[in-house]
């Protein structure tokens, strides 16, 4: 999932990547609760708005 307002020039990214690995699990549920946060404007993290600075990417895989 991407997140963050297009741009033209290159900025710096943060990438969150949850559950590459069977044993992982918890990871899964921590990228899919930051995703969550995301969406949520009443969030620590919805109300930083630090998205126009920043891109965010976030993987919530599970290979089980």
């Amino acid at each position: 999932m991407y997140i963050g307002r297009p741009t033209n020039h290159t900025k710096p990214a943060v990438w969150l990547d949850g559950g590459n690995h069977a044993r992982e699990w918890p990871a899964f549920h921590v990228a899919v609760f930051f995703i969550e946060e995301v969406g949520e404007p009443d969030s620590a993290i919805g109300q930083a708005r630090t998205f126009h600075l920043d891109q965010w990417r976030s993987v919530a895989y599970l290979a089980p």
